[in-house]
């Protein structure tokens, strides 16, 4: 799996196979879930407080807006 065209990302997602670059149990996340599109308009993650609506980080919720 490639993420973003790096090939660092790549080679790290060789080194864990079925832990990386997947979102289900067992796997390594760290996952925001953002409000809107980062990719249109980059600004959006400059304010993670109001524009993240869900923050996981090593499988573990931090923060969960859509409850």
């Amino acid at each position: 799996m490639k993420l973003l065209g790096e090939k660092g990302i790549w080679l790290s997602l060789q080194t864990l196979p079925g832990k990386l670059g997947i979102v289900e149990e067992g796997a390594l996340a760290d996952l925001p879930v953002v409000d809107g599109d980062p990719i249109a308009n980059i600004a959006l993650v400059a304010d993670p407080e109001k524009n993240f609506l869900v923050i996981m980080k090593d499988g573990k919720i931090y923060k969960n807006l859509l409850r």
